[in-house]
C-alpha cells in the first residue's frame, strides 16, 4: 500500500513540474490549450502554466539569425546569361504574436524563402543591363528586400538578402572586360575633350578681359594726355595771349619732338635722322619756339624795369 502511495505521489509531483516552464534567450515557446493555440508565445525566463496536457508546448520560434546561400541563373536585358549567387538571412520576429505565426504559418521557412527569391530575382534582372547588375546591385537588392519584407512579415519572419557578384563564364567575362575597357577609354577621351574645351574657353575669356583692360588703360592714358595738352595750352595762352591756338599747338608738338629725340638719343649706338627738321612744318615750329623764347625774354626785361622804377 505504501509503495503504491509513493508511486502516485511521484507521478503527481512530476505532473506538477510540467507547470513550470523555462524559456532560454533568443527563443519563444508556442503553447496550445484545450481550446487551441495560445495567442501569445512565452518569452525568455520562467513561466508557470497549467500542467500537461491541459497546456503543452507545440513549437519553438528561434530569434537568432540563420544564414543560407543559393544561386539562380538569370538573363539580363542585354541577353547576358549568368549565375547570380545570394545569401539569405532570416529569423523569427522577436514578438509574442509574431512568434506564434512563425510556428504555425510556414512548415519549411528556409525552403519557402529561397523559392521566393529564386522566382523573383530573375524578374528583377530581366530589366537590368549587366553593367547595372554590377553597379546598381544595391538597388536590386533593396527592391527585392522590400518584397521579401512585405511577403514574410505576415508569416512572422524577418528576412535580409545579400546579392553577390555575378558569375560569368570565361568568354563572357573577357567580353565584358573588353567592353568595359572600351567604355572607360571613351569616357576618358570625352573628359579630355571637355577639359580642353573648358581650357580654350577660359583662355579666350581671359584674353578678352585682358584686351578690354588694355583698351581701358589706353583710353585712360589718351584722356590723361589730352587733359595734359589742354592744361599746357591754357598755361601758354595765359602767359602769351597774343599767340594763336595753332602757334601754341605747334609749340607743344615741338617740345614733344625734342623730348623724344632726347630720350631716343640717350643710347649712343643709335643714329638719328630728324626728317621733321627738313620740312617746312619743322621750320615753322622752330620759328614758333624762337618767337616764344624772345617774347619770354622781353616780358622778363619789362618786369625787371618795373621793379627798378618802383
Amino acid at each position: 500500500m505504501s509503495l503504491i502511495l509513493y508511486i502516485v505521489c511521484g507521478v503527481a509531483a512530476l505532473w506538477l513540474l510540467t507547470c513550470f516552464n523555462y524559456v532560454p534567450g533568443k527563443t519563444s515557446y508556442v503553447q496550445e490549450g484545450l481550446k487551441g493555440p495560445k495567442e501569445k508565445a512565452l518569452g525568455r525566463g520562467f513561466h508557470i502554466t497549467l500542467p500537461w496536457p491541459i497546456t503543452r508546448t507545440v513549437g519553438k520560434a528561434n530569434h537568432k539569425w540563420r544564414t543560407d546561400t543559393g544561386s539562380v541563373k538569370v538573363r539580363s536585358q542585354d541577353d547576358a546569361i549568368f549565375g547570380l549567387p545570394y545569401e539569405l538571412q532570416f529569423r523569427a520576429i522577436e514578438n509574442p504574436l509574431s512568434a506564434v505565426k512563425a510556428v504555425y504559418e510556414l512548415t519549411d521557412p528556409k525552403r519557402q524563402m529561397m523559392a521566393f527569391v529564386d522566382n523573383e530575382l530573375p524578374q528583377f534582372i530581366r530589366n537590368k543591363l549587366l553593367d547595372d547588375v554590377y553597379g546598381d546591385r544595391s538597388i536590386v537588392q533593396g527592391e527585392l528586400q522590400s518584397k521579401l519584407k512585405d511577403e514574410f512579415d505576415d508569416y512572422g519572419y524577418e528576412v535580409k538578402l545579400l546579392i553577390q557578384d555575378p558569375i560569368l563564364d570565361e568568354n563572357q567575362e573577357a567580353g565584358y572586360n573588353r567592353k568595359r575597357t572600351a567604355q572607360l577609354l571613351k569616357d576618358a577621351a570625352s573628359d579630355e575633350a571637355e577639359a580642353a574645351k573648358i581650357k580654350e574657353v577660359g583662355q579666350a575669356r581671359a584674353e578678352s578681359e585682358s584686351k578690354e583692360l588694355q583698351g581701358q588703360g589706353v583710353a585712360k592714358m589718351r584722356q590723361a594726355v589730352a587733359n595734359g595738352m589742354k592744361e599746357s595750352m591754357q598755361a601758354i595762352k595765359d602767359a602769351a595771349p597774343e599767340l594763336t591756338d595753332n602757334q601754341v599747338m605747334d609749340f607743344l608738338l615741338e617740345i614733344n619732338r625734342l623730348d623724344t629725340l632726347t630720350t631716343v638719343g640717350s643710347d649712343g649706338n643709335l643714329i638719328l635722322m630728324d626728317l621733321n627738321k627738313m620740312s617746312s612744318n619743322g621750320s615753322n615750329l622752330g620759328d614758333n619756339v624762337a618767337a616764344f623764347a624772345a617774347y619770354s625774354q622781353n616780358q622778363a626785361k619789362q618786369t625787371e624795369k618795373s621793379s627798378a622804377v618802383n
